[in-house]
């Protein structure tokens, strides 16, 4: 019975990789087609976007090879810390490319950003105790010293409480995504925290992670293997659901991908996979659960 279930949870992780090696040809074709943004707003889309394309490609090379050459040592750690920095990368270029907003709005954000860059450069420089005269670019010093100002003049900011002002002008906070008006995610509040604990406890040395099977052990509902598929399910659900953002902001990308290629992407973007494995576990546990009702009477 064991083995059965293992061989399952196996092919459901090469299910899993193939819907990851769909999307990162799919944004292939949206990197190489696409001409230089010309905007602001499309240029900081297009890192964040490219970023997701690399994260998602160093994902599937990991996935991949573990598959094929030692499937029982494969690397979940690595795979958490690329699904949790998708998940992170993803709301980023969502909150990006936010359509339907005002100017000061974007202009906020834009402020906080390079802001929050120069006083981390800043922090980092003084930490390793280098010559102060020589620290950043010139743009980076400028922005220690007029990122505060610039914050302060801006209406958006104005409005917004004391308590997340004093934040922002500490220069410690680069994303504020209350300040979004659309969702931040094709999953729920609840499902999403769930996930984002799950990937930072198998990255950090924490004894959920010490405790669980370097294997694919099957024995377990939030095992090794369960923890791969997750991670790559997380990482295509939430980078499908940005590309569609990210692809309203640059229509000239919409073109590129055939109408196809597009439902693939937002069938992803549903963040049914997930929810999906969620229930099927859930019907597993009663099913077991009945089982051992039965052969206990």
């Amino acid at each position: 019975m064991e083995e059965i279930k293992k061989l399952q949870a196996r092919k459901l992780l090469t299910a899993e990789l193939q819907q990851l090696a769909g999307t990162c040809n799919i944004f292939k074709k949206l990197i190489v087609g696409i001409r230089s943004p010309t905007t602001t707003r499309a240029y900081y889309g297009a890192q964040a976007f490219f970023r997701l394309f690399i994260q998602l490609n160093s994902m599937y090379r990991v996935a991949r090879y573990y598959q094929r050459r030692v499937p029982d040592l494969l690397d979940v750690a690595s795979l958490s810390a690329i699904a949790r920095i998708v998940m992170e990368n993803a709301q980023v270029l969502n909150y990006l490319t936010e359509t339907g907003i005002g100017q000061k709005h974007f202009e906020l954000r834009m402020q906080l950003m390079s802001y929050q860059q120069s006083a981390e450069i800043r922090r980092v420089w003084e930490k390793f105790g280098l010559p102060d005269d020589h620290f950043g670019s010139f743009w980076h010093k400028q922005g220690v010293k007029n990122g505060p100002v610039l914050l302060k003049e801006n209406e958006v900011f104005r409005l917004l409480d004391t308590r997340t002002q004093e934040a922002m002008l500490k220069g410690e906070r680069a994303y504020h995504f209350p300040l979004m008006k659309a969702r931040n995610g094709p999953l729920s509040k609840s499902l999403h925290n769930a996930l984002y604990k799950l990937f930072s406890n198998s990255i950090h040395s924490q004894p959920w992670a010490l405790d669980n099977p370097v294997g694919l052990e099957s024995k377990y509902v939030l095992n090794s293997l369960s923890i791969a598929v997750l991670s790559l399910s997380a990482a295509t659900t939430y980078s499908a659901f940005a590309s569609l953002n990210y692809m309203r902001l640059r229509k000239k990308v919409r073109g590129l991908v055939s109408s196809e290629e597009l439902n693939f992407i937002q069938d992803l973007a549903r963040g049914l996979r997930v929810v999906n494995w969620i229930e099927s576990e859930k019907r597993r546990i009663r099913e077991q659960n009945k089982s051992w009702a039965s052969s206990a009477h």
